[in-house]
């Protein structure tokens, strides 16, 4: 079990190695050869080498993991910026054998650090390309996101703030960098976009948050919007594009089968058709919550698997996306025996009718399914028909929509709470399956 590291105790192991450190046969024939750490600021440089390399840069990541442990919204760089920082700092005068007060200047700047690395976190508004969204159905705000198409006043807009950003920064050639940016943001006209708020320490962070917020909302949508039914689904720059696929089959009979057809997405979705869906709105509630309790995280989890199982085009991959969809909304992450079988139970038990023959047909359908993961994932078989992927996707889609939008599951917040309503079930005359 890995053990929780505590910042401060890793701030003083740094201030130690610090300390203890000497600059003598840094550079040995095999700098650059062994571990290097290469440090710059201004005029000065500190190169570290060997193990004391590998020293800082375990500290360096020891701090930044206890940092992220208190669900501070930093980066790593900007971490280990400062840290770089007060490195140069602490050692501007010489290591221990040429700076006497080198131990009060280590906990002054050590100090200095801690304030640093708790440097109250700002709002940020970022701004983020989407694809596949038709302009019909924009804007429209989804969990903490607000869609939107960027039109001719939009863009004029959008210009206007980052010129004037820009200009206050005072970079050099700042008309240059103006009218670059300007050329850049020209690429957004017509385009959908996602902006949602975010509070971070530094950009990296911001946009990393901002990433991970839209990409489960992206999921969530593509829950609603199936590839066989829609034609499209929503997705962010460079995850995939429409074109045009070439197959060409020649037989040993002279038979020559060409196929031409185009892939990926076909269409663009009206997100406000999809907003009408069931389960939609409750999904949209739980994306705005700051803090979801672990249940809610389980949906979200399995919300998240079951989108992108929607829109994979490879059927064996899909197939392995909806499984642990599956998994993760009604086992967690604690199951470790009889995942099959006690999958299987729990899926009967909620859809599968109040007939017992109906519960037991439930059972062995999921257990097969589980059968097929296995091969899947143990001994390489591929081979997924239509109707098994088809299957797979009913009982992932219509368990999650039951959990998230029917009663008593809809007004549910904690683990347990799930968990009893199992078990009550097991333990009631004439439902169980077995």
């Amino acid at each position: 079990m890995r053990t929780k590291k505590d910042l401060n105790e890793e701030i003083r192991t740094l201030a130690e190695f610090v300390e203890n450190l000497s600059f003598d046969n840094q550079l040995s024939p095999g700098v650059f050869r062994d571990s290097t750490v290469l440090l710059s600021r201004g005029n000065e440089t500190i190169i570290l080498v060997g193990e004391d390399a590998d020293r800082y840069t375990e500290t360096k990541s020891s701090i930044y993991d206890a940092l992220s442990a208190r669900e501070r919204l930093v980066s790593r760089r900007a971490v280990e910026g400062l840290i770089d920082d007060f490195f140069m700092r602490a050692l501007a005068a010489g290591d221990r054998t040429k700076n006497p007060k080198l131990g009060e200047q280590v906990r002054t700047e050590a100090q200095q650090l801690k304030t640093a690395l708790f440097e109250k976190p700002q709002n940020w508004e970022v701004q983020l390309m989407v694809e596949g969204l038709a302009p019909s159905g924009l804007p429209i705000t989804v969990g903490d996101i607000q869609f939107q198409q960027l039109d001719p006043a939009g863009l004029s807009e959008l210009k206007r703030r980052t010129s004037e950003r820009i200009r206050k920064a005072g970079p050099r050639d700042v008309d240059a960098v103006v009218t670059q940016v300007a050329g850049h943001l020209d690429h957004l006209q017509g385009k959908a976009i996602g902006t949602v708020s975010v509070s971070a320490v530094d950009e990296e962070a911001a946009i990393q948050s901002a990433k991970r917020k839209l990409q489960i909302t992206v999921d969530a949508i593509n829950l609603f919007t199936p590839r066989e039914r829609m034609g499209g689904w929503v997705f962010l720059p460079g995850d995939t594009m429409p074109q045009l696929e070439l197959i060409l089959a020649f037989c040993q009979d002279g038979r020559l089968t060409p196929k031409f057809r185009q892939v990926g997405p076909l269409r663009k979705i009206p997100l406000n058709q999809i907003a009408t869906r069931r389960g939609f709105a409750r999904i949209s509630e739980l994306l705005r919550k700051e803090s979801p309790t672990k249940l809610e995280d389980r949906i979200l989890a399995s919300v998240q698997w079951t989108g992108r199982a929607q829109v994979e085009p490879r059927r064996e991959e899909a197939f392995m996306l909806f499984a642990i969809a599956l998994e993760s909304l009604l086992l967690g992450k604690d199951v470790k025996t009889d995942i099959s079988y006690r999958l299987a139970v729990r899926c009967a038990h909620l859809g599968g009718g109040p007939a017992l023959d109906d519960k037991k047909r439930v059972v062995d359908q999921v257990q097969s399914l589980y059968d097929l993961r296995s091969r899947i994932v143990h001994s390489g078989n591929f081979m997924v028909s239509e109707e098994e992927l088809r299957l797979i996707s009913e009982y992932a889609v219509s368990t999650l929509l039951i959990v998230i939008d029917e009663d008593p599951f809809r007004t549910m917040t904690e683990v347990k709470e799930l968990e009893a309503w199992f078990e009550t079930q097991l333990l009631s005359g004439g439902t169980s399956p077995t």
